[in-house]
């Protein structure tokens, strides 16, 4: 999903390391949770929250929290989960750009207004049983102007058949959109367990 693949861009290119500490087996903290607020200062409102779990490769990356939960280590593999990788440290509760990570025992309930992103370790919305499968969480707020990349401007939407964003190219979304992108490209399978609903 497109909000997913920025989120791994923004926190390789964003977040500042500083050594902290090595993380150890057996603690606590389930997922790593990166808040998205609209300022840079980290104020106001939250727009998105992505919830990736730690001690578990997905989608190229890993995460493990301290036990502390004082700061986490990323890894970044080069080939799907293996191959070489460069391992980051990074603090937790401190902002960066508009972006806030904490290492969290469990997701907190999914607001509704949003459009919810998936990855599992294999399983589809098919499966009664997925929610105990999830490697990658993401929401984000729908019918909203986000700021995008090249000097536009991304709206999620949940108003027609399929999960969508528009593009525009002013910073109010007013106006015709000037294009849009199907937020799952192709269906979810076990090869690629990957969907999004609307709540």
């Amino acid at each position: 999903m497109k909000f997913k693949y920025l989120t791994i861009l923004s926190l390789i290119i964003v977040l500042v390391g500083s050594v902290i500490g090595n993380s150890n087996s057996g603690n606590p903290y389930k997922y790593l949770r990166t808040d998205y607020y609209k300022s840079e200062n980290c104020t106001g409102d939250i727009y998105s929250v992505e919830y990736d779990i730690s001690g578990q490769c997905s989608l190229g990356t890993l995460y493990n929290c301290f036990d502390n939960g004082e700061g986490f280590n990323a890894t970044f593999f080069d080939k799907g989960c293996s191959g070489s990788k460069n391992t980051y440290t990074f603090s937790t509760h401190s902002c960066n750009n508009g972006l806030v990570a904490t290492c969290v025992e469990e997701m907190d309930t999914i607001p509704t207004n949003t459009m919810v992103s998936v990855t599992t370790s294999g399983e589809c919305e098919d499966n009664p049983d997925w929610k105990n499968h999830i490697t990658v969480l993401n929401y984000v707020n729908v019918d909203e102007c986000l700021p995008n990349n090249a000097n536009t401007y991304i709206s999620y939407s949940c108003n027609s058949t399929e999960p969508v964003f528009y593009i525009y190219d002013n910073e109010d979304c007013s106006g015709g959109w000037t294009g849009y992108v199907y937020v799952d490209p192709k269906p979810c399978s076990s090869e690629n367990p990957l969907f999004t609903y609307c709540q």
